[in-house]
């Protein structure tokens, strides 16, 4: 008798517990559902942005998850990148072809888009409109000129890059001006590049080691942009290997025939030492009688100096400067390829930092092909204590010349570029010293 009476209990105890896990595991449930739900709502629009978002070669576009409150726009970007979260979708490799053909909109027209809100909501520091002088120079170059009065009084200024003796390397500087401290109204989206190739969707906070693209506020032409690798690293104004892969991918991932992406380095006409790249859509709006496409260093002759299976390097033999032209038949989707052309890159540029040799470089796909091409121009460093002075940048110095007076645009001929180039060149024995780097 006793020992049913002790059975009974322990069943009873038993049955006790188990509701109490029964109903704690329902508690559960419930909680992770309403946690979850929100998560899986988020995650499939931003499934559906993968399908209705033009296609990126290897990199992840990320844009904002809500609209910004008026605190955060005030926030210097680190801070915001730290604070709030946003959409990562990752887009399959060279997919933009295709879902071009099914009309949706590519990374090119949401750049356009985008920048002309900023346009609209005067976050620039002055206007670049559709209707502004531009003409192509007669001559054998067929330099094309553009008045840009703003850039020579509202552009940020910066003294110690400007006007100062100036060398490849400097130690970055976080009390100066650099991206860091760029606004985030001032933010495109951020980019993230992978190594998979397949679509993903999270979100998740941003980290310091993101690389982002900024609207360059004193802009070149329509569209202007800046690409900052690993923003928050505060890396200075020198070219890496690693940095001239996401340039590559960037500027692959656009489409428009006019889009080109340059990096001007510490003595030449840098004005942020933190490193990063400019791009922007090229007379955008035409210039009479001709289609949209590349700057007028594209079309110098070049004289072949070594070529291999996966490159080629020549030299320009009729521009007012010299330079080397890197090229590829390929796409460069193929990582070993794609590595072997920028190592063929950096020994130069390597040569260039060690020499303390400024430098531009512009990279373009070759026309009518798959392939690519990297333009890597040394230079002369000289000061400039005239603002309206044009200093060679990577635009310039392919041939697109930034003039700041209404005079000096109406006047300016073919020669006078040949002259302000020349300026900047280097001399031919140290041209031929960088040459002895080329394999």
């Amino acid at each position: 008798m006793q020992h049913r009476v002790r059975h009974r209990r322990l069943s009873s105890r038993i049955l006790f517990y188990f509701g109490l896990l029964v109903v704690a595991a329902l508690c559960a449930a419930m909680f992770m559902q309403r946690s979850i739900t929100p998560m899986l709502h988020e995650a499939r629009q931003s499934t559906a942005r993968v399908e209705t978002i033009g296609a990126i070669s290897n990199i992840s576009l990320l844009t904002e998850c809500d609209e910004l409150p008026e605190a955060a726009r005030k926030l210097p970007l680190s801070n915001f990148l730290n604070a709030h979260k946003v959409h990562m979708v990752s887009f399959p490799r060279f997919a933009y072809s295709a879902h071009a053909a099914q009309g949706g909109p590519s990374l090119d027209t949401l750049i356009k888009d985008r920048w002309e809100a900023m346009r609209g909501e005067h976050i620039l520091r002055f206007d670049v409109p559709p209707d502004r002088p531009i003409s192509r120079l007669q001559g054998h170059h067929q330099f094309v000129k553009v008045l840009a009065a703003g850039r020579a009084t509202a552009k940020r200024q910066n003294k110690a890059l400007d006007l100062e003796e100036k060398h490849v390397i400097q130690a970055f500087d976080p009390k100066g001006f650099n991206f860091r401290k760029a606004l985030p109204a001032e933010l495109f989206f951020v980019v993230a590049e992978e190594s998979g190739s397949h679509p993903s969707v999270s979100c998740a906070h941003s980290t310091s080691d993101a690389s982002v693209v900024l609207v360059n506020v004193s802009p070149v032409d329509h569209g202007s942009l800046l690409l900052i690798p690993h923003v928050g690293r505060g890396l200075p104004q020198v070219l890496t290997a690693e940095a001239i892969s996401l340039a590559i991918a960037f500027q692959q991932a656009m489409t428009a025939p006019n889009f080109r992406l340059g990096f001007n380095g510490l003595g030449g006409f840098a004005s942020v030492n933190h490193l990063h790249f400019q791009g922007y859509f090229f007379a955008e709006h035409g210039l009479p009688g001709a289609p949209l496409g590349g700057l007028p260093i594209e079309a110098a002759q070049l004289s072949l100096l070594s070529s291999s299976v996966s490159h080629s390097v020549s030299e320009l033999a009729d521009y007012p400067v010299p330079g080397l032209c890197f090229a590829t038949p390929q796409a460069m989707s193929d990582a070993a390829w794609k590595n072997q052309f920028i190592s063929a890159v950096m020994r130069c540029v390597d040569h260039l930092v060690k020499e303390d040799v400024p430098h531009n470089l512009l990279l373009a796909p070759s026309v009518g092909s798959r392939g690519f091409r990297i333009f890597l121009l040394p230079s002369r460093s000289f000061r400039r204590t005239d603002p309206f002075e044009i200093g060679p940048a990577f635009p310039e110095i392919s041939g697109h010349m930034i003039v700041k007076r209404e005079s000096e645009y109406t006047k300016m001929k073919e020669a006078d570029v040949v002259t302000i180039l020349r300026k900047v060149a280097i001399s031919d024995d140290d041209f031929e010293k960088l040459k002895t780097c080329v394999e």
